[in-house]
């Protein structure tokens, strides 16, 4: 250690364990204590540590000589010993994972728990008796889910036994919970409304269920139903060979499957948009590995028609908004073109853009999550997102005050002008707009969002300002 003096060029340094060295004192009761090899110090009460883990995911040692023994026969951890435990053992299914080493000891040897021969005894207990051991549960991080709210139950679940034939009940009685009336006229409504293809399907499944030969189906319909093309399994920290490797595809089930396909488009054929077919057509030959690869960059090259390219967002949005000075106020020239985009910062410099192409004066809006009534007439935002919404912005509201705080700012808000459209992801069934979507007045823009007028198309929703 250096301590400075009052000199601000010189150091003191300073030993502070020869210090302690030299002025220690060791009384003749202290040494003879030591010499004899007396315990200095005592821990009460003692700690019992407990493992967590998911079944056969306990940590086994082994060697050259027993790999094989040890894999089929893993020792028992105090995870299992103690589900063993309420197995056989009316008194341990009263109690807490955390709370058996109180009233029973581990042995390390045999790997299992027992109970106590010495302590206090348990009132209405003859043969319990306990000690001031307590148990403590290893950590688990929340990245390992299954594991983490494992966990949870047992700190908070006594006897957490029940056998598969009892899971099995649940589940059957679940699955029975139905009203054969009701689904019966439900199936009788909509079999004319099926297709000739869906038909055909729906007879194989059922001439199945009526035979009584049980089967697994799988339905592949492109574009959402069991898509292969874009259904991957999402592993956290992944690589896309453990994606692949955790598809159905990859399980040992997947060879007595049946695969039931639907090729044809419905949304083309109920439109009759001959372009929408061919660029269907397309998608279905890319995710099918009809697309030539090139074998030295492993890159496939989109058909001529395929798409049309731009070199820069200006024109993009040339491309797909012409004229939009005169056009922003035509709800349905809005309802029929939309720009998507990958990253926000993209979506923020397009609605730049497009906006600043729209001669009108521009009003800040500020989005407010939670209101305090002590706040309402007060300027609650400090750094404001300077986020500009435009004409066709595609925009997720629920992420914008998480991302505005990832940001530094306490506060998003936006900047709109007179008789613009926003246009809004949102889930058109069910008509919800979201928790923190504030509108402006449309025709008179002022600094308050109070009502706006909205038109659903047939694409999007938007509201028209």
């Amino acid at each position: 250690m250096q301590q400075k003096t009052s000199d601000r060029n010189a150091v003191m340094h300073i030993d502070e364990v020869a210090q302690y060295q030299a002025g220690r004192y060791i009384s003749s009761n202290e040494a003879t204590w030591r010499i004899l090899s007396f315990p200095i110090h005592e821990r009460s009460p003692a700690v019992i540590h407990l493992a967590v883990h998911l079944e056969n995911g306990q940590r086994v040692y082994f060697t050259a000589s027993n790999v094989q023994q040890r894999a089929l026969n893993p020792p028992a951890t105090t995870l299992t010993a103690f589900f063993h435990l309420c197995q056989n053992d009316a008194f341990a299914k009263t109690l807490l994972y955390s709370d058996v080493p109180t009233y029973y000891t581990w042995n390390a040897s045999r790997k299992v728990f027992a109970r106590r021969k010495r302590g206090e005894q348990v009132i209405g207990q003859p043969r319990i008796f306990k000690e001031t051991t307590i148990g403590r549960l290893y950590t688990v991080h929340p990245n390992q889910d299954e594991c983490f709210f494992l966990r949870m139950l047992l700190l908070g679940m006594p006897s957490p036994t029940r056998s598969a034939a009892a899971s099995f009940d649940v589940e059957l009685r679940h699955e029975q919970n139905y009203n054969i009336m009701d689904l019966s006229s439900y199936v009788s409504s909509n079999i004319p409304k099926l297709t000739l293809e869906q038909k055909g399907i729906y007879d194989k499944i059922m001439q199945t269920i009526n035979s009584g030969n049980g089967k697994i189906f799988f339905l592949d319909a492109p574009g959402g139903t069991g898509d292969f093309r874009q259904t991957l399994p999402v592993i956290p920290r992944s690589t896309p060979a453990d994606e692949i490797n955790a598809s159905l595809k990859r399980s040992a089930l997947w060879q007595h499957v049946k695969t039931l396909k639907l090729i044809k488009n419905m949304r083309v054929q109920l439109q009759n948009d001959r372009s929408a077919e061919i660029s269907s057509n397309q998608l279905l030959d890319i995710g099918n590995r009809k697309v030539p690869v090139d074998l030295t960059s492993g890159k496939i090259s989109l058909p001529h028609n395929f798409c049309n390219l731009v070199t820069s967002k200006g024109e993009l949005v040339e491309r797909v908004f012409p004229d939009i000075q005169t056009n922003f106020k035509n709800p349905n020239w809005l309802s029929e073109r939309a720009i998507l985009a990958a990253k926000n910062k993209d979506v923020y410099q397009l609605n730049n853009v497009i906006q600043s192409r729209i001669q009108n004066e521009t009003v800040t809006y500020k989005s407010v999550v939670e209101v305090d009534e002590a706040q309402v007439n007060s300027t609650i935002v400090s750094k404001p997102t300077h986020l500009r919404m435009g004409v066709s912005t595609v925009h997720a509201f629920e992420r914008l005050s998480k991302n505005a705080r990832e940001m530094g700012y306490q506060q998003p808000c936006c900047f709109l002008k007179h008789n613009i459209a926003l246009n809004l992801t949102v889930d058109v069934p069910k008509m919800s707009l979201g928790n923190s979507l504030s509108l402006p007045v449309p025709n008179n823009l002022t600094s308050s969002c109070e009502k706006c007028k909205l038109t659903i198309g047939f694409k999007n929703l938007y509201a028209d300002m």
